[in-house]
C-alpha cells in the first residue's frame, strides 16, 4: 500500500497543472479559487482534471465525488485525493 500523499504536495501538483490551462496569463489559482466560476473550468477542462487525478495520484473518483463538490476548489479536489489514498 502506497502512504497517504501530503495535501500541500497534492493541491501544489493539481495547482501546476490547472495554470497551465490558465484561461490568461495572468490568472491566479489559490486553493480556494472556485474551479468553474472563477477559473472558468470548462466541462473538457474537468474531465481532463479528472484523468490527470486518477493518472497522477492513482485514485479513482466516482460521479458521487463530483456531484459532492469534490471539484469545487483545488482545495477540495486535494482533500479529496488524500481521502481517497486511505
Amino acid at each position: 500500500m502506497s502512504p497517504t500523499p501530503d495535501r500541500g504536495a497534492v493541491a501544489a501538483k493539481l495547482r501546476a497543472f490547472l495554470q497551465a490551462k490558465a484561461p490568461a496569463p495572468e490568472a491566479r489559482l489559490t486553493d480556494g479559487t472556485l474551479l468553474r466560476e472563477e477559473w472558468r473550468l470548462s466541462s473538457l477542462g474537468l474531465l481532463e482534471t479528472v484523468a490527470f487525478v486518477e493518472d497522477e495520484f492513482d485514485v479513482r473518483l466516482r460521479q458521487t465525488d463530483l456531484q459532492a463538490g469534490g471539484l469545487r476548489t483545488v482545495g477540495s479536489l486535494a482533500d479529496l485525493v488524500v481521502a481517497r489514498a486511505r
